[in-house]
């Protein structure tokens, strides 16, 4: 008798067991598709950190996939051509899409100011490390052995190119650096004298008239150091030249500059022959016109 109730008990046991195992079908869907254990959030809420609005009518629609942002590599390469070709000249000391606002001497000495300002760019990145590359040869403070050394080398390899005919177009320090010191007088006065200033010193320019035409030139401040000591120093490191003395003027403050002439060969040479000419000093900050 107690086997046989265990027994029946059994059998129910056994039947409630497999009806429990039974999945519920999804209701109102007529599918086959069993309805997770596991689910926690509605299906149109899986993998998603904001919902979409649904339309009307339909339980589910197909999530877009999320396309992340490009990279910063990414947007560089997509960077139009011009502009790419832009950044290139400005690495290699030209700003090819700006235009020069003034290139060209004035005959009224003032006007020629703003032209100089702009034209002389020692701040600009391609400008500085040129004449620091010089410089460098004479270590230290600011001194004469440094402005030989970019003189030097600027007068070696410098080619000589004209303007365009019947026109004057005076380079900025860095087109001139850009074009492999190609140019002429006054574009080799204002890469003298723009590499000065960034090595610390303080330069002029002279734009001279005379029996052979014009003419322009860069000097550069000696009176800090004085005239005998640059004399001995040029002497001594141009000895072939069998020098008494240099090339050099007093300005009305009394300050003596040396001439920087690509024509004379050498630092301190002998000076343009000139008629009448328009001098240029540079006062720290700005160019100033002195007559």
């Amino acid at each position: 008798m107690i086997k046989r109730f265990y027994f029946v008990l059994f059998c129910i046991l056994l039947v409630f067991s497999i009806v429990g195992c039974v999945p519920a079908r999804r209701s109102g869907s007529g599918s086959s598709r069993y309805r997770s254990a596991h689910r926690t959030v509605p299906r149109h809420q899986e993998h998603r950190t904001i919902p979409a609005p649904q339309p009307k009518g339909e339980d589910e629609i197909p999530i877009p996939p999320v396309i992340p942002d490009d990279s910063e590599e990414q947007k560089e390469q997509k960077e139009p051509e011009e502009q790419k070709e832009g950044q290139d000249g400005k690495r290699n000391g030209r700003n090819d899409n700006q235009e020069r606002r003034i290139s060209r001497w004035g005959v009224d000495g003032v006007s020629n100011l703003s032209m100089l300002d702009e034209a002389c760019d020692f701040n600009f990145p391609s400008t500085k490390k040129f004449a620091n590359s010089m410089a460098g040869d004479s270590p230290g403070d600011f001194n004469i052995g440094q402005v030989c050394e970019i003189f030097d080398y600027c007068f070696k390899n410098w080619r000589y190119v004209n303007d365009p005919a019947d026109q004057e177009y005076l380079a900025k320090a860095s087109e001139t650096i850009g074009a492999n010191l190609t140019g002429d007088c006054d574009d080799f006065a204002v890469l003298m004298a723009s590499c000065i200033i960034a090595i610390g010193g303080r330069p002029s320019i002279t734009v001279a008239w005379g029996p052979e035409g014009g003419h322009a030139y860069a000097e550069v401040d000696i009176s800090k150091f004085g005239l005998p000591s640059v004399t001995s120093f040029i002497s001594n490191r141009y000895a072939s030249k069998r020098l008494s003395s240099i090339g050099h003027r007093k300005s009305m403050d009394g300050r003596i500059w040396m001439n920087l002439d690509w024509w004379s060969n050498f630092p301190g040479g002998k000076y343009f022959n000139s008629t009448h000419s328009m001098i240029y000093e540079w006062d720290g900050s700005h160019w100033k016109y002195v007559g």
